[in-house]
């Protein structure tokens, strides 16, 4: 470890667990839940399409199969977050 390492790393931790105990009962918006839905499903539905691809051989059927799935997987991933965003188990206040 460097030495100048250590004082930025002990600033940040006080500046995140002050905006913890700030923000801890807030609730994420639905605006950051479909960003995060977003930004994930682009990098699965690569991810499948290159998979997809790999077994079939063929890009239209490819990226029909990635489409489909994306969308399914796209909108149970919103509302897995917004139950998980409503669900306390696990938190911890400070």
């Amino acid at each position: 470890m460097y030495v100048h390492k250590d004082p930025w790393q002990k600033r940040r931790s006080v500046d995140n667990e002050r905006k913890c105990t700030l923000f801890c009962n807030c609730m994420e918006s639905h605006h950051r839940s479909i960003i995060k839905t977003v930004t994930w499903r682009v990098i699965a539905t690569v991810i499948t399409l290159g998979i997809v691809f790999t077994f079939t051989g063929s890009l239209h059927k490819a990226s029909v199969i990635t489409l489909v799935t994306a969308t399914v997987l796209a909108i149970g991933y919103y509302f897995h977050e917004r139950f998980w965003n409503k669900t306390h188990w696990g938190r911890r206040v400070r």
